[in-house]
């Protein structure tokens, strides 16, 4: 049996790679409290937002550019969705944002 991965070395990857899971999981979240209360005109707003970021994620080999436009939807998305929303995915939504945000600093900090 292979032993369980580990977080990477205490630095910049470290951070983006922890904030980039905070930020899955919190836009994830978002998704399900609006599947859950089937609000369905929120829950497309979440998975815009989770499409986004997954996109930012998957596409950081396709290019600078479109790696840049896909952070930058993704923050835009959540942050509207953590003004617009209430409640819980309200605060997933912020998580998200928070996340989302640190993850494209840490990046900058270790990319370029």
């Amino acid at each position: 049996m292979e032993p369980l991965p580990s977080l990477p070395a205490p630095g910049p990857l470290r951070v983006l790679a922890l904030a980039a899971s905070v930020a899955f999981l919190a836009l994830f979240s978002a998704v399900g409290v609006h599947l859950v209360r089937r609000r369905w005109v929120e829950l497309a707003w979440a998975g815009a937002a989770f499409i986004a970021f997954g996109l930012t994620a998957m596409g950081a080999s396709a290019g600078p550019l479109f790696h840049i436009a896909a952070a930058a939807t993704a923050l835009g998305l959540a942050l509207r969705n953590a003004y617009a929303f209430r409640g819980p995915a309200r605060l997933a939504s912020f998580l998200g944002a928070v996340g989302c945000a640190v993850a494209i600093v840490a990046g900058r900090m270790l990319f370029v």
